[in-house]
């Protein structure tokens, strides 16, 4: 324990001390006089600056690996996701135990390289037992998830198995009793982008504001919905799937399949107690305010929405908490530290996975 004894008539002292922490690390404090040249005892304020140094020694390995996998995500900016930039992503957090715990988070995100997406695509196709001529199309814009998806489809190199045509072309060209249309996508969520898209289709307002598709004509609108429609999502939940299955089918389209590759629950959530991200309760608890804070703070630019909203989305949309990302984008449902750009605690985030926006 240090004794301070009192300072008379000294405008500024400045010193330095270390000691090891429970975890092994050296931090340094430094320790500053805040001044009042009289006779009156001087206040001394100790602001904790960790040494990071020793903590990515340990970690090197883990923070090596993680750089090979991320390095295939197409980062909007052009750059690459390597060592350095997880080093600062992880300074972020201030402190070494709290970067211990993002790195935890890091380990566990599921990442789906191109590879992965085009094996799961390859092994629902070969599983399809389809008398009519499956035509996959993409569903929405360029810059929706179906659009990169669809063009991965294209390394399996297929086309004599099954075509790939634009919507239109196949609502125009096609019979409807002999066609189904597949629909690529990586993530089901709530369901209400592909819902939001078929209403643009269709002509009628969305509640998302996002451009997407630009309305059919009243004699494609009549064919579209002859055509039996396959949607193929690499992740999804039962739930969401017959949520949106009722509310196509309310739309006027009433051959609806869905399938989804890898079928999401509840304990996949980032701070679930069996999600195997935190294995003890009190870290856990840590990690979720911090993770809970920071991602509040980044949404204050979402001037419109309500404090509440702001803390709900704090973990991901719809506090979804998932540890998701794809190689062209990060879904919203993801943590926000991962992927949101903003303020915290008056500081510019850099996220390591940057979203690209819909346009």
């Amino acid at each position: 324990m240090l004794n301070f004894e009192k300072f008379f008539g000294i405008q500024k002292l400045l010193f330095k001390i270390t000691e090891d922490d429970i975890c092994g690390f050296e931090l340094k404090f430094f320790l500053f006089v805040i001044h009042k040249a009289s006779k009156e005892e001087i206040s001394i304020k100790i602001e904790e600056i960790p040494d990071f140094n020793q903590f990515f020694m340990k970690y090197i390995g883990t923070i090596e690996d993680l750089a090979k996998e991320f390095v295939h995500f197409e980062h909007k900016n052009g750059k690459n996701i390597n060592k350095k930039a997880i080093e600062e992503w992880l300074i972020q957090f201030k402190t070494p135990y709290k970067a211990s715990l993002a790195l935890k988070i890091l380990k566990k995100i599921t990442f789906f390289s191109r590879s992965m997406i085009t094996s799961v695509i390859k092994e629902l196709i070969n599983d399809i037992e389809e008398k009519k001529e499956i035509i996959v199309s993409p569903l929405g814009g360029p810059a929706d998830s179906s659009s990169h998806i669809t063009y991965y489809f294209r390394d399996l190199n297929l086309t004599e198995k099954i075509k790939e045509m634009p919507l239109r072309a196949i609502i125009d060209r096609k019979n409807p009793k002999e066609t189904t249309i597949l629909f690529l996508d990586d993530i089901i969520q709530t369901g209400n982008q592909v819902l939001s898209i078929f209403q643009q289709l269709l002509g009628i307002s969305s509640k998302l504001n996002e451009a997407h598709e630009v309305m059919l004509k009243k004699k494609q609108i009549k064919r579209f919905k002859k055509f039996d429609l396959l949607f193929f999502f690499i992740i999804g939940l039962k739930e969401h799937e017959s949520n949106l299955t009722e509310k196509l089918n309310t739309l006027g389209f009433p051959n609806i399949e869905i399938l989804s590759y890898y079928k999401e629950v509840k304990y996949t959530s980032c701070f679930h107690p069996t999600s195997g991200v935190f294995k003890e309760p009190e870290e856990r608890r840590i990690a979720l305010e911090m993770c809970e804070e920071i991602g509040f703070q980044l949404f204050e630019d979402k001037l419109h929405w309500p404090e509440e909203k702001k803390k709900t989305n704090s973990l991901g949309y719809g506090n979804a908490q998932k540890l998701i990302v794809f190689p062209y984008n990060v879904p919203t449902t993801t943590l926000p530290v991962l992927w949101k750009r903003g303020k915290y605690n008056e500081e510019e985030w850099e996220p390591l996975f940057i979203r690209r926006k819909k346009k």
